[in-house]
């Protein structure tokens, strides 16, 4: 599978959910992987998010995403 480089800025959404470690370990090294083979770092925004409480529920009872 060929990996395509990322072409424009996408929209930004922020949502608070849990990971399991190795689920997290595996993004963190397609980042890496997608930055040896292009030459450009993905912006994984995990150290620069604000840390808060889960986004208040929606009229239909499902969680929003804040932007």
């Amino acid at each position: 599978m060929k990996l395509a480089r990322i072409t424009k800025p996408l929209r930004s959404v922020q949502v608070h959910f849990m990971l399991p470690g190795d689920l997290n370990g595996t993004l963190e090294r397609y980042a890496q992987y997608y930055e040896h083979i292009h030459g450009e770092p993905v912006d994984t925004s995990a150290d620069n998010q604000p840390r808060g409480g889960p986004a208040p529920p929606s009229s239909n009872g499902t969680a929003k995403t804040r932007q």
